[in-house]
């Protein structure tokens, strides 16, 4: 008999570990940067002056024309989240098989080595999440296929969203882990809208 499906995905920001001025004042701290960082364009890295200043302003960390938003860290969140989606599965039985994606933001990936302290690694956390987890829900590794591919453009510069691309390496993972061949990214028509910012640009 064939199983019904049912998919979670959940960026790490939400759940566990929103950035807010709740956890840290707004405050204005520039960094001046002396080496390279790469910054991200049309799915080309570019890199980005040595002389580029970090700077942080409550929640959000600007380097060069990209903006990204701290992660912090919240394990209240996260083990509501677990619980939430163990109960699902238990709820729904053998019958329906359910899978659980945690996506990084783009602060994981963006930050150079320098300046990792300024953000929480998510990777703890979402490791945390998957261990935690029913032992029946199939966890699907965003993390990786996104790391993978850090250097092209799957999160937007001034936005808190993954873009199309970033979102398609996921799905690649997804379709391994339940078992179906991925349509080629060659077979998708490419759609843009013209002055869009994002989120974090009006932040900023």
């Amino acid at each position: 008999m064939k199983k019904n499906m049912i998919v979670s995905t959940i960026a790490t920001l939400l759940i566990a570990g929103c950035a807010s001025t709740d956890l840290e004042k707004k405050s204005v701290n520039s960094v001046k940067e002396e080496e390279s960082v790469s910054s991200i364009k049309g799915g080309k890295q570019e890199d980005v002056s040595k002389n580029t200043i970090a700077e942080k302003s409550g929640s959000i960390i600007t380097l060069g024309d990209r903006a990204v938003e701290i992660f912090y860290g919240n394990e209240g969140n996260a083990e509501r989240y677990t619980n939430a989606i163990s109960s699902a599965k238990q709820a729904l039985g053998d019958q329906v098989e359910v899978y659980n994606m945690v996506v990084p933001s783009s602060v994981e990936f963006a930050l150079p080595q320098k300046y990792k302290n300024m953000s929480k690694s998510q990777k703890p956390v979402i490791d945390k999440i998957y261990d935690s987890l029913d032992s029946k829900v199939k966890t699907v590794d965003a993390y990786k296929a996104l790391e993978k591919h850090k250097n092209e453009y799957i999160y937007f510069n001034t936005d808190h969203h993954w873009t199309s691309l970033g979102a398609y390496y996921a799905y690649e993972q997804f379709a391994k882990e339940a078992g179906f061949q991925a349509t080629s990214l060659n077979e998708y028509k490419r759609y843009s809208k013209k002055g869009f910012l994002g989120t974090l640009y009006t932040q900023t």
